[in-house]
């Protein structure tokens, strides 16, 4: 390092010299001494830091070189993972910038990953997607669910770094979150711990009961949840916690999409008068029925009601309902599979129908265009009733994309995978490689393999196998044929069939 910052001086000195900025005539204000006396310090902090105790200011980036350090020494950190290519990642970052600026001060450090490049801290952290946000804090790690404004990361980091559990006199009023509240003699570390590894989730509380031991949960328009005596291990109180994390019969819409994922879902999708109260009267008129229910279904599903007037184009496009009253079973929230109900609307008559379906009497919703009649362009159109025969097979590889009509990303990836089906045509591969798109919005995936929670989405299915393989890398034709000969299961006829051709060209010319 010294001898970096020798050369580096020497030549400053030579470079000065050469320009002739000592020359009286010039620069009459300064000589030699002068200028190296102001140019010394400078070359110090630039190679070694010193003359400035301030840390580095912006988003930082962070690799797998530097990332364990970074959280070393920066307790409290919010990580972006992002991908160059993503408009999200790119509506986001100015909004993220302003954040840093607000929360730097505050001794909180927010960094960035390239999940393109740093695929193994994606890996590490479960990314699958982008923009996702990680909040580290004492190695530590915590999902971000805030939004994507200045505001909304600045309001939840802040919240992250108030206190856990606040002391309270009287039971919290419910909200947004379920309200927790230990009553009890004192606050129990046990329970302490628990509202830090959930903190984001909920809101909890100490109410100090000489009389009582136990947990309340609350949930908006319910009767609250009572867990006496309270467990004793942080293992069971966050399963609780999860068990009754959203209310048995609750609102899905923009705002609680999130907080269903990965969960069976009912949607209850009952007529909606607005003149009549709106949503909310219809909640309260069905909820001891769907009440019931949610108990009975509590491990399988999770039951919701939907604003079907504020809702109706959102409905019809993902689950394909336009008549109500009716209902929607889905085995995971955001599940292909959907099972509909349009009969009688009575506890016993649910139930009933809901055993059906988990049991497998009744055979779920498909939603399918038209098998096309002519097929023969160098992408391939596939619906829902040909997505099985035409993905897995024995004798392709399958590259498979799934698109919305109105997606941007999905327009303007269309050229580079027009690109690269006229390539696997032009040098006579078909008989190999197929490359393949269906409409998400028109057609049903109800594969478990080819799930996804946005357009475009890419999977590749190499010949013989059943497990696609979700494309995330560069969303240029060359690089996803690349990547696609590196997974391929007929590489060796590939690469036969391209020397064939090449062949044949060089006769053909000469």
């Amino acid at each position: 390092l010294l001898g970096r910052f020798l050369t580096h001086l020497v030549r400053l000195v030579f470079l000065l010299v050469e320009e002739g900025p000592f020359e009286q005539a010039a620069m009459p204000s300064l000589n030699f001494l002068h200028l190296l006396c102001i140019s010394l310090p400078l070359v110090t902090e630039a190679f070694f830091g010193w003359g400035s105790s301030k840390e580095a200011e912006g988003v930082v980036q962070l690799g797998s070189s530097n990332f364990d350090d970074h959280l070393k020494t920066h307790t409290k950190t919010l990580v972006k993972f992002y991908a160059p290519w993503c408009g999200h990642c790119k509506e986001m970052a100015p909004k993220y910038e302003e954040a840093e600026k607000i929360l730097r001060p505050k001794g909180i450090s927010l960094v960035k990953v390239d999940g393109t490049e740093e695929r193994e801290l994606g890996k590490r952290f479960s990314v699958d997607g982008y923009p996702t946000l990680i909040w580290m804090e004492d190695g530590e790690q915590f999902p971000y669910n805030g939004g994507r404004g200045t505001e909304d990361i600045v309001d939840w980091v802040t919240a992250m770094t108030g206190p856990v559990v606040h002391e309270v006199t009287s039971l919290p009023p419910p909200g947004k979150l379920p309200q927790v509240v230990l009553l009890a003699k004192t606050l129990d570390p046990i329970y302490l711990q628990a509202a830090k590894s959930l903190r984001t989730a909920g809101k909890w509380h100490f109410m100090q009961d000489d009389s009582k031991s136990e947990m309340q949960i609350l949930h908006k328009d319910e009767e609250p949840v009572v867990i006496s005596p309270v467990p004793s291990d942080k293992a069971a109180i966050t399963q609780i916690f999860d068990k009754h994390s959203v209310p048995y019969f609750g609102v899905l819409d923009g705002d609680t999409y999130a907080k269903y994922a990965g969960k069976g879902l009912l949607w209850c999708l009952f007529t909606v008068d607005f003149a009549a109260g709106g949503v909310g009267a219809v909640a309260d008129e069905w909820r001891p029925t769907m009440t019931a229910v949610a108990k009975r279904f509590q491990d399988k599903m999770r039951v919701t009601y939907t604003d079907t007037l504020l809702y109706k184009d959102t409905i019809d496009g993902m689950l394909g309902v336009k008549k109500f009253p009716a209902l929607v079973y889905q085995p995971g929230a955001g599940s292909k599979a959907k099972y509909i109900y349009n009969g009688t609307m009575t506890e016993e008559a649910i139930i009933a129908w809901l055993d059906d379906a988990i049991a497998g009497n009744i055979k779920p919703e498909l939603k399918s265009e038209p098998v096309p009649e002519t097929n023969d362009e160098p992408i391939l159109k596939i619906v829902g009733s040909t997505l099985e025969t035409e993905v897995y097979r024995d004798d392709k590889d399958v590259m498979l994309e799934i698109y919305a009509p109105w997606c941007g990303h999905c327009k303007q990836l269309l050229p580079e995978y027009q690109k690269l089906g006229k390539y696997v045509k032009k040098w006579k591969l078909t008989d190999f490689v197929t490359v393949g798109q269906i409409d998400g919005t028109a057609n049903d995936v109800q594969d478990p393999g080819l799930q996804y929670d946005g357009f475009p989405a890419l999977f590749f299915v190499p010949a013989g196998s059943k497990e696609p393989i979700k494309y995330d890398g560069d969303r240029t034709a060359k690089a996803m044929w690349q990547w696609m000969k590196q997974k391929s299961g007929r590489q060796d006829d590939i690469a036969a069939r391209v020397k064939e051709e090449r062949a044949s060209k060089r006769s053909e010319e000469a």
